[in-house]
This record gives structure tokens, C-alpha cells and sequence, in this order.
């Protein structure tokens, strides 16, 4: 009987354990709930109301931001989500009087996006649902604004409002525009917001000026048709472009007004995000360029500029994030890049210095051809191709016009460190170019030859016009790596100098 009894009793033990785990293993879930009215409404119906997952910025970029605080502003939700690039966990619809309940949500952090065609959209983040239940606060969507076609005093953008970009806008000299946070300017295709007067941004933790296409906005499943552009011209009084994210426009920012300073902007999910015309003296500082993945499109396009500087940037997963051409005195300093197709490209004549920059995952980092110059200076690059010299219809290269030269660079390849498919002329002989004391990742001399393609390994030229292929000159080399290669944001005092022709020995044997 005590045998007996005591069986009974582990039975009963083992039920109640295996239940104990069975609750502790069982998935939990709630309802997120809230109401969200139309302002100067009193039925307030049909508001679409859509829960994603949070956290949805790279491991890659938060990684970048954990090791160098001091780039962009922090790559967060904020800047990085938006509706039109991510499905929806669930949708669903207010009520009559604002109401809504989203149910069968697992335990978690969330985003919610509302909307509503005429009444502009709006997000929360950090939405934490760890109860059976959690109530948001009251929202409330207002009215879209039509933007005049002609702003000639002062005009303000009021925080949490929708503002629509119809037809071409322009902005006359002395109008003076002012964007509060949080304020959604939507641009329809083919319109064109043009600045002549003054545009002043104000600033706010996690909150800022969005500039976007007004398409797929209320159908998030549409084809995409991405509105054009904002541009500064000559005559704008701007200084100081500040706090905006530009997203999904076909030209994004136009710039055409010289001495002018870009910081502290996001520009995301662009065809073409920043351009910049005939001008001089401009500095882009601070500023995220993210996933802008169109083949035929450059994320930051300088075309016959003076003194650009592009400093502590971040680029994430572009087609191609900066080309220069005509570009003068161009420098690309203490830049991030990562996982992009082309991120430096230099042509038609630029003259550029590329330093302490770091490349993750590229496909070709640096990119030189059309008679440019390009020096390149303790960078840590980390690509399938790290140097990449090559022709261009009519423009010849020589040997002041077309050099490639790098020096106290980590080249870590997966294809090629170097490939120089570049004619010189040169006296019909190989052209020299200076890649002396960078570090390849190896340290014998044999190995790092087979990381270059250049005069050794390209097919017989045909010299009798002076042509010849480039040769690259690597020894000496380092044999470890550059400690001070790659971002450094500790230097206050970076070299910026103007290019000249380096001076090389001639090289006939690896």
C-alpha cells in the first residue's frame, strides 16, 4: 500500500512538472490597442493601423555605430523604418469612433504605422508589449496640406503635420521656410521643390524633417514611382542643411550653391540622394547614406566641383556611393563604407584624396579612371576588389594626368588588391604607379604579385603610339598591418593637401 501510495504521488509530481513546463515554454501573446482620431472630425473610420517588428537596423551598421560614436548620428529605428519597406505583422481598421484592437501579438518590441489617404501617416516606436494587454496613448492624424506654388514670406512646417508637394514649388528670394520636427513633406512625381530664399531645420532627439515621395504611401503594396526632388539653388541663402531625411526620390537633393554645409542628414531607399552642380567650398559631414541599390543611380554625384569634403559618413549597401567628375580637390576622409557596389569612383579629369576611410564587405572600394588623380592614404579596405584602374573612351592617361597612387593602406582582397587595366603614355614603357608600403595581408612577395593585375599579366600592348599598361610598384611593403589605417577620429589635424604628381622608379620585374 506504501508502494503504492508513493507511486501515486511521483505520477502526480511528474503531471504537475510537465504542466510547469508546458506553461513556461507556451508562447505568449497580447493585443495592442489604442484610438486615433481625425483632427476637426467626429467619425473617424477607416484609419489603416499596421504592426511591424522593431528593430530592424543591420547588425552591420550597429556594430559600426558601437565602435565609432562619433559618426552619424545612431542609426535607430527612427531613421532607418519606414512602412513601404517592410510587410506588416497584421492590419487593421478604426472604428467609427477611432478604435482599434490588434490581437494574437506575441510578446515583444513593435513599431505602429497609421494612416490614412488626405491625412498624411505617423509612427510609434518602441512599442513594448510585455502584458495581456497594451494601451497606446491617444493619436490623432491631421489634415494634408497643399504647399503653394510660390512661397515669397515666411512659411512654417508644423510638427506632425503632412505636407504635399503637388506640381513645382519654388521658394523666392528672401522667403524664409521654416520645418519643425517631426514634419512630413511628401513630393508627388515629376514635382520639383526649388529653394531660393532661406530653409531652416530645427533639431530634436530622434525626430526630423522628412522629405519623401508621396507614393506607396496609403498603399504600401503599389508600384513605386519616386518623386523627384528638393533643390538649393545659387541664389538660396542656406548655409547649413541640417536634421532632414530624404527617402525614396528619384533626385533627392540638388544642390547648386556653393559654400554650404550638409550634416547631420539621413538619406535613404533614394534612386539618386545627393547631387551637386558647378559649385565649390562644400562640406558633407555626419550624414547616413543608406541603401540607395540602383544600378544606374551614384548616391552622392559631384559633377565639376571645387573643394567637396565628405567627412565622417556612413554608407551602407549603395550601388555606387560617391562619383566625382571634373571634381577638384575632392576629400574623402574618415568615412565608413559598407557592403556596397562601387563606393569610390573618380572620373573625367577629378583630382581626389581618399584617407583613413574603412571599407567592410565591398565589392570595388576605390575606382579610378578618365585621366584622374587619386591618392590613397591609410585606409583599411576591406573588398572583393580594393583598387580598381581602368580606361575610358578619350581620355589618355600620362604621367600627370591619370596616376593612381597609395601608400600605409591594409588591403584585405578577395579578388584583387589591385587591377590596373589602364594605358598610359609613357614613352611606349610601363607606367609606374607608386603603391609603395601598404600592407597586403601576406608578407611574401610572390603572393602579393598574384593580388595584382596590372603590366605583368595584361596581353602584349601595341607601343608604337607611346601607350603602355600601368605597372604597380609595392615594394617596399609592410608586413603587418597599418595601425592607424582606417577611421580615425581621434586625428583632429588630417592631412589636406593638394595633389601632386608623385614621384616613382621604374619597375620591370615582381
Amino acid at each position: 500500500m506504501k508502494i503504492k501510495f508513493s507511486f501515486i504521488i511521483s505520477i502526480i509530481l511528474c503531471s504537475l512538472f510537465i504542466l510547469s513546463c508546458d506553461n513556461g515554454t507556451k508562447t505568449q501573446k497580447g493585443i495592442i490597442s489604442g484610438v486615433i482620431y481625425l483632427d476637426g472630425q467626429t467619425e473617424y473610420s477607416g484609419i489603416i493601423v499596421s504592426v511591424f517588428s522593431a528593430d530592424v537596423v543591420p547588425i552591420e551598421i550597429k556594430n559600426v555605430n558601437r565602435e565609432y560614436p562619433q559618426l552619424p548620428y545612431p542609426i535607430n529605428d527612427y531613421v532607418y523604418f519606414d512602412h513601404r519597406a517592410y510587410n506588416p505583422i497584421r492590419t487593421v481598421y478604426t472604428d467609427s469612433e477611432g478604435k482599434f484592437e490588434i490581437s494574437d501579438i506575441t510578446y515583444g518590441n513593435y513599431i505602429i504605422a497609421y494612416y490614412k489617404e488626405g491625412w498624411g501617416y505617423n509612427y510609434m516606436y518602441d512599442i513594448e508589449l510585455n502584458s495581456p494587454e497594451y494601451n497606446m496613448e491617444e493619436l490623432r492624424l491631421y489634415p494634408e496640406l497643399e504647399v503653394p506654388h510660390s512661397i515669397t514670406n515666411e512659411y512654417i512646417f508644423i510638427s506632425d503635420r503632412t505636407y504635399r508637394i503637388s506640381g513645382n514649388c519654388v521658394s523666392l528670394l528672401g522667403s524664409n521656410i521654416i520645418a519643425q520636427t517631426n514634419t512630413r513633406l511628401i513630393i508627388d512625381p515629376k514635382a520639383i521643390f526649388q529653394i531660393n530664399g532661406n530653409f531652416i531645420t530645427q533639431r530634436e532627439d530622434n525626430n526630423m524633417v522628412i522629405i519623401t515621395s508621396s507614393n506607396r504611401i496609403y498603399n504600401p503594396n503599389s508600384q513605386v514611382i519616386n518623386g523627384l526632388a528638393i533643390e538649393f539653388t545659387a541664389n538660396s541663402s542656406v548655409s547649413n542643411l541640417n536634421n532632414i531625411l530624404f527617402s525614396y526620390l528619384y533626385d533627392g537633393l540638388k544642390i547648386t550653391k556653393k559654400n554650404l554645409i550638409i550634416e547631420n542628414c539621413g538619406f535613404i531607399r533614394n534612386i539618386n540622394s545627393l547631387q551637386i552642380f558647378n559649385v565649390n567650398n562644400i562640406e558633407i559631414r555626419h550624414n547616413n547614406f543608406l541603401i540607395n541599390e540602383d544600378i544606374q543611380s551614384e548616391t552622392v554625384y559631384c559633377y565639376n566641383t571645387d573643394q567637396v569634403v565628405l567627412e565622417r559618413n556612413i554608407f551602407y549597401k549603395n550601388a555606387c556611393s560617391i562619383k566625382t567628375e571634373i571634381g577638384k580637390n575632392s576629400i574623402i576622409q574618415n568615412n565608413y563604407f559598407i557592403n556596397g557596389v562601387y563606393e569610390i569612383q573618380t572620373l573625367w579629369e577629378s583630382t581626389a584624396i581618399a584617407q583613413y576611410n574603412s571599407f567592410k564587405d565591398s565589392k570595388n572600394a576605390l575606382s579610378n579612371s578618365g585621366a584622374s588623380n587619386l591618392e590613397i592614404l591609410y585606409n583599411e579596405i576591406n573588398s572583393e576588389t580594393c583598387v580598381n584602374i581602368f580606361n575610358t573612351s578619350n581620355w589618355e592617361n600620362t604621367f600627370t594626368q591619370g596616376w593612381t597612387k597609395a601608400n600605409n593602406n591594409n588591403f584585405m582582397s578577395t579578388d584583387y588588391a589591385v587591377l590596373c587595366k589602364a594605358v598610359y603614355f609613357y614613352g611606349g614603357n610601363p607606367m609606374p604607379l607608386d603603391f609603395h608600403n601598404n600592407y597586403w595581408g601576406v608578407t611574401n612577395s610572390d603572393d602579393i604579385a598574384n593580388m595584382i593585375y596590372d603590366y605583368y599579366d595584361a596581353p602584349p600592348h601595341d607601343t608604337s603610339h607611346g601607350g603602355n599598361w600601368g605597372i604597380i610598384e609595392y615594394i617596399p611593403f609592410k608586413t603587418s598591418p597599418v595601425t592607424n589605417a582606417g577611421v580615425q577620429l581621434n586625428n583632429t589635424s588630417l592631412i589636406i593637401k593638394p595633389l601632386k604628381t608623385p614621384i616613382s622608379q621604374k619597375k620591370f620585374s615582381h
